[in-house]
């Protein structure tokens, strides 16, 4: 036997644990799909290749040994295993695919190993119980809503080989506390940090020339926030809702601000507008009870 075939195992709720045999290269899409008793699964040294959605929804499964000689995991190959709590990556993956690991509910940590290039999309996405990532530096984009719903994730570490951050990426994070976006990074996408309800800081470097749409919204625990003279443009309620905020100065090279940008920011005090602003949208400052001068 060299492949596991599409479906072969479709729906076995009765199968708890399994060995493939050490002539099997491949594992086809769907393979073990929705195998709700499947507790244990060895796969040889031999496989290759795991392909899209083969655990789906096995939410009995604890313990998998993945082989360093797999290369390639498909979309959705572990959606939805409740029971996983942690995940060897083999060296050899350059891409993990979409939604590769969403809603694994056990997941409190994963290492990503050196050969990965890219994180996809909804990759992680409510893997509720993740405290802790280190992506390696060889990574150089991170998709859209890869960690959004990871409401347990305490640090990120983000190295500067990282072009590309995703909108959504880390929305819903709510006990992120603290994260520094590298120097790499040009644009801070839409909803990239809305909802991160425990962010106390961050540091914007230089590099950023646009801070889209609901970038921060509702970060209710963000004091201080420094915004760098290389911004042009601050788009829409890039800040509502962020409460704790006390006071805020906009950069010389700023010229618009988008509509609602401090739309309920009920603790800003004070705020700095240079001369180089023609346009203030409307409902810029909506709801900001404390604002004095």
């Amino acid at each position: 036997i060299k492949e596991i075939g599409k479906l072969t195992f479709y729906k076995c709720n009765s199968l708890v644990s399994f060995t493939i045999p050490s002539s099997v290269t491949t594992i086809d899409e769907l393979a073990f799909y929705k195998c709700s008793s499947l507790k244990e699964i060895i796969i040889p040294s031999s496989v290759t290749t795991i392909g899209k959605e083969v655990f789906y929804d096995c939410k009995s499964l604890e313990l998998i040994t993945i082989p360093s000689s797999v290369t390639s995991i498909g979309k959705l190959a572990f959606y939805g295993c409740d029971s996983i709590e942690s995940f060897p990556i083999p060296y050899f993956v350059k891409i993990l695919f979409e939604e590769n690991f969403y809603g694994c509910l056990s997941f409190k940590s994963i290492n990503i190993p050196s050969s990965v290039r890219s994180i996809s999309k909804l990759a992680f996405r409510n893997c509720s119980s993740l405290k802790s990532i280190i992506i390696p530096s060889s990574v150089t984009t991170i998709d859209g809503e890869t960690f959004s719903g990871c409401k347990y994730l305490e640090s990120i570490t983000i190295p500067s080989s990282v072009t590309i951050i995703g909108g959504r990426a880390f929305k819903d994070c709510t006990s992120l506390k603290m994260i520094e976006i590298p120097s790499s990074i040009t644009i801070i996408n839409k909803e990239t940090f809305s909802g991160c309800i425990s962010l106390e800081s961050i540091t914007i470097p230089s590099s950023v020339t646009t801070i889209c749409e609901q970038s921060f919204m509702n970060c209710s625990s963000l004091k201080m926030i420094e915004i760098p003279s290389s911004v042009t443009r601050i788009d829409g309620y890039v800040f509502c809702d962020c409460t704790s905020i006390e006071s805020f100065t906009f950069p010389n090279s700023l010229t618009t601000t988008g509509r609602g940008t401090f739309a309920n920011c009920s603790k800003l005090k004070s705020i700095i507008i240079p001369s180089s602003v023609t346009t203030i949208d409307s409902a810029s400052f909506s709801g900001c009870t404390s604002l004095e001068s």
